[in-house]
Parts: structure tokens; sequence; C-alpha cells
């Protein structure tokens, strides 16, 4: 539901419950951009990522807060 309510283009809706399987996936030179709604969700994913070697990651936090001042 938060997804369809707004999201970046050509963002990847992830399931936060298995999302270690599939980041780990992930190429890790590539840059990724983090966020969701709150914030929380994003951080836990954020800190998984450079723990595990991605030097490219982005923690945007909370989707709210963007989308906010992009209509300011």
């Amino acid at each position: 539901k938060e997804y369809d309510n707004g999201h970046i283009p050509t963002a990847i809706n992830s399931c936060l419950c298995d999302f270690e399987k599939c980041l780990k996936n992930l190429p890790k030179s590539k840059t990724y951009i983090i966020y969701c709604q709150t914030g929380y969700r994003s951080k836990k994913v954020f800190q998984f990522l450079k723990d595990n070697g991605y030097k490219n990651a982005l923690n945007w936090g909370e989707i709210t807060r963007w989308q906010y001042e992009l209509e300011l």
C-alpha cells in the first residue's frame, strides 16, 4: 500500500520480512537509495547493506518527508 501511495520512479518494492535474502543477490558496485514511509525499516536495510559491503547505499529515511519537501 505504501508503494502504491507514492514512490520514486523505477523503485523496487521489497518485502522486509525476507530482505536479507533478496539484497544479498544485488551487485555491490551499484548505488542504492533506501527509503520507507517512516524511516524505521530503511534504517534497518541500510545498516544491513553497510554491514555486508555495499559502499554505495544511501538512506533517505521517510518517504513522507521528501514528498512534502518536493511539494513546497
